[in-house]
């Protein structure tokens, strides 16, 4: 009986020492994956030509354009004080008569994006 009580302390104190670590490994990741700067993703050509034709855009541009939408950000706060950026930088224009959809992988922002517009 002593031998069991034994074993059940030991085997405890090594799976709690093994959860501990497991955690404390995570919130490591976490917290280096938060602080990674995040800003030098590579844009696509199409995107980039996207982007440049809505800021060197003109007034008489925006009335041939039935949706313009320049620099989108949306940022939510955590309990911990660090932002968390779900849309940086969106810009979009739809022109009169052109039918658009939005795609974008699961938890990519894409609802976002509707909200606000």
């Amino acid at each position: 009986m002593i031998i069991f009580f034994g074993q059940f302390l030991i085997y405890g104190a090594l799976t709690i020492l093994l959860e501990n670590m497991y955690q404390l490994r995570l919130k490591q990741k976490r917290i280096d994956y938060r602080q990674r700067d995040h800003s030098n993703n590579e844009e696509d050509d199409d995107v980039a030509k996207e982007r440049e034709l809505v800021n060197n855009a003109h007034l008489a541009d925006v009335d041939r354009n039935l949706l313009w939408v320049k620099g989108l950000r949306k940022e939510f706060k955590s309990k911990s004080k660090i932002s968390k950026t779900a849309v940086h930088n969106f810009s979009l224009r739809i022109p009169r008569g052109e039918c658009f959809g939005l795609l974008g992988a699961n938890g990519a922002g894409t609802y976002k994006i509707y909200r606000p517009v």
